[in-house]
């Protein structure tokens, strides 16, 4: 029997600071502060009032966010950023953009600060909720690409980035689709997915499907008769949290004040658990809770994934490429997504590479990636032993709430997957 009634009072206090500096003089900063508090009680639906306490914003065409005046008390910004200072520390990355002949470029700097205080039930003692987040996004146009490619880096502790690392990868990027050859690729053939981000793959195609409420409405290709059967055609193991990595470390509970699970999603290929809030863990019979999430305090809760992490194999890369004759290698990604109730999904990388006789030959340019869940899983072929997380700027979408994500996995092969590549002008 589901509970009936479940009530939470969820306080917020959230704080943005965003530098965009590109081209033709493109520079504009923005300072957010926002508060607000929402009651919800669920009575098979949720029932949310939703009360904004506070809001100040400024806006800028400069390179400062200081005031002209001394603010108020509470109007004061935690997130200060010196814009001249930001553009003196990344001048080496911003000459290397210069030098290209990109048709347009931007660099966004980005830091959000935000703390929650949850109170479930009226009876339990409240709990408290943080999270900041760093992060530069580097936007450019290349090439016959019409379309803006991004590479990015982010962390949770201060607004300083690798660029050294960076520039390597924006040259990796727009050598890629500079040389590539433009013809056709059209087929099914092995893609091996490159360490780190490749595990969005896994977020999309399998993480969103073992949500909850997709799972309880019918909108999943799974049902709770799955669990315990196999889902992979190898043994792998998929958890939603890992121990090692920092990166929600501050982060003391979910958005409903429950304890955030490290749930095992797959063990030894067979499905084990569903991303529950306390609901869905009640309606489901899930064996844990602790996935509730919402973007804001004016947000419907919904049962999220906080991370996803495929656990590293026992074979190197090199082995993995050198056993396929042909295929594609894919390294930097974009997005994707997927129809939960038909399994149907695409997904894209901006960064890829024909394989031909076990090594990486011409660049493809970028490609997309499509197929049929439940066939997919089943041509999971090798994983490797070079686990990575990604770099710190995941982000996922769902019924129109944004949240930051993270991923980590080693490489992995697939098999069988349709490929094909994006046509451009």
């Amino acid at each position: 029997m589901v509970n009936a009634t479940q009530e939470v009072i969820f306080i917020e206090e959230a704080e943005l600071f965003q530098f965009t500096l590109g081209n033709g003089d493109i520079k504009q900063n923005l300072w957010k502060k926002r508060s607000g508090i929402q009651k919800r009680t669920w009575e098979e639906g949720w029932k949310i009032r939703s009360m904004e306490c506070g809001m100040h914003e400024r806006r800028g065409q400069t390179g400062s966010t200081r005031l002209s005046k001394r603010p108020k008390a509470d109007d004061r910004p935690i997130l200060i950023f010196d814009c001249g200072r930001l553009q003196e520390d990344h001048a080496s990355l911003i000459d290397e953009l210069n030098r290209w002949d990109f048709h347009d470029w931007r660099l966004v700097f980005r830091a959000q600060r935000s703390r929650r205080e949850i109170v479930c039930g009226g009876k339990e003692k409240s709990r408290e909720n943080r999270f900041s987040h760093y992060s530069l996004r580097v936007q450019f146009r290349s090439g016959p690409w019409r379309e803006f490619l991004e590479i990015g880096e982010g962390n949770t502790r201060t607004m300083e980035f690798n660029q050294d690392a960076l520039i390597h990868r924006i040259r990796t990027v727009a050598e890629n689709q500079k040389t590539h050859p433009g013809n056709s690729l059209i087929g099914t053939l092995p893609v091996v997915l490159h360490a780190g981000e490749g595990a969005l793959f896994f977020h999309e195609i399998l993480g969103h499907p073992l949500e909850g409420d997709y799972v309880a409405s019918g909108l999943s290709p799974f049902t709770p008769n799955d669990l315990g059967r196999p889902v992979f055609s190898e043994p792998l193991e998929i958890a939603t949290g890992d121990p090692r990595d920092p990166f929600f470390a501050d982060i003391g509970c979910d958005d409903e004040g429950q304890p955030i699970a490290s749930t095992v999603l797959v063990r030894d290929g067979a499905l084990q658990s569903f991303v529950c809030d306390r609901f869905h863990q009640e309606l489901l019979g899930n064996p844990q809770a602790g996935h509730c999430r919402v973007e804001d305090f004016a947000s419907t809760p919904q049962p999220r994934m906080f991370g996803l992490y495929l656990k590293p194999g026992e074979v190197g890369f090199d082995d993995i490429l050198g056993e396929t004759e042909t295929g594609v290698f894919a390294r930097e990604f974009r997005d994707g997504s997927l129809d939960p109730f038909t399994g149907r999904f695409t997904f894209c990388a901006q960064e890829t590479y024909r394989i031909e006789k076990g090594r990486i030959d011409r660049p493809l340019g970028v490609m997309q990636f499509s197929g049929e869940l439940r066939e997919v899983l089943g041509e999971i072929g090798r994983i490797g032993n070079d686990f990575r997380y990604d770099k710190g700027i995941s982000f996922c979408q769902k019924n129109g709430q944004v949240l930051p994500v993270r991923v980590g996995q080693p490489t992995v092969k697939i098999n069988r997957l349709h490929c094909a590549q994006e046509p451009h002008d």
